[in-house]
């Protein structure tokens, strides 16, 4: 039961008024019990002797009974007599008056008794008071921490459309906008996740079910074990291999675990060399790839991955320009950044999917880049790749027609 934060919220709300009301009516009657004593105390009789009372001529004696300020003299009711020395050098014996301390005694009493009585009622109207309003309180507090809780277990339980309605500006609203952007995350990402499953499981069929068809051709006499049979399934297999790879590839990002073998790397030839290993596709689709990369521009990375994100993009780039379009790809320095750009000449990239084209098997046009062979995990590895080297990388629409894939990276000085 105290475990509860509303049972501790409440306790501590009404305790407080309490203990501070306890403490206001115990000084209440102590001031006022010490003012009746120092009133008796200090109304005194000067004699020379106990029990009669005379004046005496000293100009610092009473003429009649006052009440004294001044006197750190403690005399209680009764008649017991007490030392008093008003002058230095000189003791008086002296006694209350019986019948002043009687009265003031009856006095004090009645006024500790009203008092006590206020203070009471006092006590009971404030613990009435602050437990309606711990409760109002810890109602309007808790409350939608109760709809969290739920909302949160609901989540656990793997409903990750849940949602909280809860229109606040204090920290408790705060805290409800963050479950729902949480929310939110989970949900894509189960879903970007069932769509990968099922796109790997498409990519993997496809050779799969190809291989598997040549096989079962060859088995069964169908199709001769020729070498133009063997070279398609070999093409099969390392469309296998790579997807396997790529896959490996962004997990190992994904986890941190992306090495790079960080060296002084020379865009210039990196680039050049890039645009070489593509020409004979882009011969065999009648596309012309042009270079303008300068030497001395420098970067601090991996060359092998780089030459992996000039490969993919160039790749993209032919895949998607028609015959006898052209490939450009420039390599410049803007401000302290080193910048390639890759732009070709194809239909481009439709503004609705320019956001997520660098999602993992995400296709602008799907038929057609599994037409081509493509996974839609290329672009992916560039942005892992980029990223890992401190960089970006940004898809746009070039003016005119085509696609335009911007890298920068931080340049350095060798």
């Amino acid at each position: 039961m105290f475990h509860s934060l509303r049972v501790r919220l409440l306790i501590t709300m009404i305790a407080i008024p309490l203990v501070a009301l306890a403490s206001v009516a115990a000084a209440t009657t102590y001031t006022n019990r010490t003012e009746f004593a120092d009133r008796v105390q200090f109304r005194i009789i000067p004699v020379p002797r106990p029990g009669v009372g005379v004046r005496s001529n000293s100009p610092d004696d009473f003429e009649r009974d006052l009440i004294v300020n001044t006197t750190p003299v403690a005399v209680g009711p009764g008649s017991q007599p007490f030392v008093f020395e008003p002058l230095p050098g000189e003791t008086y014996l002296i006694q209350a008056d019986p019948g002043f301390v009687d009265a003031f005694q009856q006095d004090q009493d009645r006024a500790l008794a009203e008092v006590n009585r206020n203070l009471a009622i006092a006590v009971i109207a404030v613990f009435v008071l602050a437990a309606l309003a711990a409760y109002a309180f810890s109602r309007r507090l808790l409350g939608p921490v109760g709809s969290l809780t739920t909302a949160a277990r609901r989540l656990e339980a793997g409903d990750l459309k849940q949602r909280v309605e809860i229109e606040r500006n204090d920290e408790v609203g705060e805290l409800a906008r963050a479950f729902n952007a949480m929310a939110a995350s989970l949900d894509q990402t189960e879903t970007l996740r069932k769509q990968m499953v099922s796109d790997i499981a498409h990519e993997l069929r496809t050779p799969l079910n190809n291989v598997s068809g040549y096989l079962d051709a060859i088995e069964d006499g169908v199709i001769e074990p020729d070498r133009r049979t063997v070279t398609t399934l070999q093409d099969e297999a390392q469309l296998l291999v790579r997807l396997v790879n790529d896959l490996e590839q962004l997990s190992l990002a994904d986890a941190g675990r992306q090495h790079l073998l960080l060296e002084l790397v020379d865009l210039g030839p990196l680039v050049r060399q890039g645009t070489v290993s593509v020409a004979a596709r882009a011969e065999s689709k009648e596309v012309r790839v042009s270079v303008d990369a300068p030497d001395e521009l420098f970067v601090n990375g991996d060359s092998a991955r780089l030459a992996q994100v000039l490969r993919n993009l160039l790749d993209n780039a032919i895949r998607h320009t028609p015959c006898g379009g052209e490939v450009r790809v420039s390599v410049s320095r803007v401000g302290a950044d080193a910048v390639i750009d890759v732009i070709d000449s194809g239909a481009g990239i439709p503004e609705e999917h320019l956001p997520y084209i660098f999602e993992r098997f995400y296709r602008a046009d799907a038929s057609r880049t599994r037409a081509t062979g493509g996974a839609g995990l290329g672009l992916a590895i560039v942005r892992q790749i980029v990223e890992g080297h401190g960089g970006s990388v940004t898809a746009t629409n070039a003016p005119g027609s085509g696609a335009r894939f911007h890298v920068t990276l931080p340049a350095v000085s060798p």
